[in-house]
């Protein structure tokens, strides 16, 4: 049955990416733009799960904001994720020009639209999706990681819109590989951080908001061995223009780089945490405050300390083995 079930909603997501491919892109867009407010405002007001896993992360990392405040935040951050969802549609035509004309780039995007290679990261903040079509758009090839949805079909109807002004998608096996051989031939990469990669999947617990949480070491790895610069990016909407604007900040030069050894990956990936810390205490609104980020939780923490979702790692279970 859970095989009938699986199966069933493949086939209807490959059934709305298809309609939204199809329909999304003719629409006017300030009707996108309101579409994407409606779809804020009508979640953060249902009891759905992910409205409670938004307002338990709100209570965690901000515990001074009255229920008022945390539902303008949710109702914000549900609004911006429907117009990421929506623009991987209605920025897929026009070879890039609706993306030009609805993207504003910050001076400091200078440090990045250049030559050379590049780690650059972002976060589940406002529209990530944007930054992978960026650089390629201005001739800096880029190369990204995309995960898989479970449904092959979707996968390569995704990765197809991802990659249409030059982005190269690849697979997460064989991806330290695949990335190392790209910063080596000058262009960049293109990664989000703020992803729950586990030690038993190349991961390690940092600091986030005051709670650990498991973060990859593989940006930070690569970095390091390779002598490349590393780069934060963000790319924020105006919900009622419709308009976004880009920006970056290198937090390691070349320089800086350079002096670091192999054993320091902890302390790079944890500078590049408080960066985004940094940004989402200044914008809470436009961080995927529904992504379960402290699902996992060591033995050294109390777990009543941490939202209802989280769970012990490692589970009880394999400990017991």
């Amino acid at each position: 049955m859970p095989s009938v079930i699986r199966t069933a909603k493949n086939i209807l997501y490959n059934i709305l990416f298809v309609a939204g491919q199809t329909l999304i892109p003719v629409l006017p867009r300030r009707l996108v733009v309101g579409l994407a407010r409606v779809c804020g405002r009508i979640a953060a007001a249902l009891p759905l799960h992910v409205t409670r896993v938004a307002d338990s992360n709100l209570r965690l990392v901000m515990p001074e904001l009255s229920m008022g405040q945390r539902r303008t935040i949710i109702r914000t951050s549900f609004s911006s994720l429907a117009l990421t969802l929506l623009d991987l549609f209605w920025l897929s035509v026009s070879s890039g020009k609706r993306l030009r004309d609805v993207v504003d780039l910050d001076p400091s995007m200078g440090a990045v639209l250049r030559e050379g290679p590049m780690v650059c990261l972002t976060a589940h903040y406002g529209n990530w999706e944007i930054l992978g079509h960026l650089l390629p758009l201005h001739g800096y090839p880029m190369t990204s990681i995309s995960s898989s949805t479970g449904s092959p079909a979707l996968d390569r109807r995704l990765n197809a819109l991802r990659g249409r002004h030059g982005q190269v998608i690849a697979s997460r096996r064989g991806a330290a590989r695949v990335l190392l051989g790209t910063l080596r031939r000058g262009e960049k990469v293109g990664l989000l951080l703020d992803q729950n990669t586990r030690p038993d999947q190349g991961g390690a617990f940092l600091e986030f908001f005051g709670k650990p949480v498991p973060v990859s070491l593989l940006p930070a790895t690569l970095a390091i061995h390779t002598g490349t610069p590393v780069s934060v990016g963000f790319c924020i909407p105006d919900l009622k223009t419709g308009r976004y604007r880009a920006y970056s900040r290198v937090v390691l030069d070349d320089h800086e780089i350079a002096r670091l050894q192999p054993d320091q990956t902890t302390e790079v990936a944890q500078r590049i945490l408080k960066e985004f810390e940094h940004q989402i205490s200044s914008r809470p609104e436009f961080w995927l405050w529904s992504y379960k980020r402290w699902k996992h939780v060591p033995p050294t923490h109390e777990l009543s300390s941490f939202p209802f979702y989280a769970k012990p790692y490692p589970p009880r279970r394999a400990i017991s083995r």
